[in-house]
């Protein structure tokens, strides 16, 4: 028996941080959203900190200052 196996790499494009969700749409079109508590140090930071994210590697990681 064969199986295939489809790797799909979840590269991010865009990230928007609202006042309870990470979302982060990725470059196949999906959109994954968190609670932003999960991210206590998101959670409490400025909204213009919030804004200034940047990607990783090809999309591979956020970072924020």
């Amino acid at each position: 028996m064969v199986v295939l196996e489809e790797r799909f790499d979840a590269c991010a494009c865009n990230v928007t941080v609202t006042t309870s969700e990470l979302v982060v749409e990725l470059v196949d079109g999906r959109r994954v959203s968190v609670p932003l508590a999960w991210f206590p140090t998101l959670l409490n930071a400025p909204v213009e900190q919030l804004a200034n994210w940047e990607l990783l590697g090809d999309g591979e990681g956020i970072r924020w200052e």
